[in-house]
């Protein structure tokens, strides 16, 4: 089912087994072939699957970060950025999730009209700057970062929406729990207030959306 997308990216590496509770099947039910995917890292850490036993954990960041899509969404991957994917179970195309860009450095929630076969056989194939940032993974391992392993994720130093800079300097190289973690504590912090309003020693620039 996957062909396309391991033609692309190759096989990827396998990093191990996660740890905690096992998936909760929604991925094994909208893909028969997902364990052909699951728990693998692939080009050099731009994009890696979630094990299945880790998707409960990181699902939870995800739920805290953006309540509005909490009884929605379980996450199935993540890319170098910290952006994690989900499917959400309130979007459905012929009986199927679509996916959903999660964002925690912008605060963003943004939609991908697709499957989660067609999200690795057609957009992360033929739109890997839009939906990896392609060339930004490049920039920053041109200037010298070090690419992510299986628990870390390169993130915003200040989050975009508290007037960081979308620049390789504004990055540093996080623990990806850690990264989630602080990230929705922000967003608690922020979500609703207007542009303008002072969040310690910085001011928001632009919002994240209040649902």
């Amino acid at each position: 089912m996957f062909k396309p997308f391991l033609a692309h990216y190759g096989p990827g590496e396998f990093v191990g087994s996660g740890s905690g509770a096992t998936d909760p099947g929604v991925l094994a039910d909208s893909c028969a072939s997902w364990s052909d995917l699951q728990g693998r890292i692939f080009r050099g850490g731009i994009y890696r699957v979630h094990h299945h036993a880790d998707v409960p954990r990181y699902t939870a960041f995800a739920r805290e970060a953006f309540p509005a899509f909490a009884q929605r969404i379980t996450c199935f991957a993540a890319s170098w950025l910290g952006n994690q994917f989900a499917l959400d179970s309130g979007r459905l195309k012929n009986g199927k999730p679509q996916v959903l860009l999660l964002e925690p450095g912008t605060g963003q929630a943004l939609e991908i009209p697709a499957d989660i076969a067609e999200f690795h056989n057609d957009v992360l194939v033929t739109m890997a700057e839009a939906a990896l940032a392609a060339g930004f993974f490049a920039s920053w391992l041109g200037h010298g970062g070090q690419a992510p392993d299986e628990h870390q994720c390169v993130g915003y130093d200040t989050p975009l929406y508290l007037g960081g800079k979308d620049t390789v300097d504004n990055l540093s190289l996080n623990d990806f729990e850690v990264y989630w973690a602080i990230g929705a504590q922000l967003l608690a912090n922020v979500r609703g207030l207007p542009v303008g309003t002072r969040v310690g020693r910085v001011s928001i620039a632009s919002p994240p959306p209040a649902t």
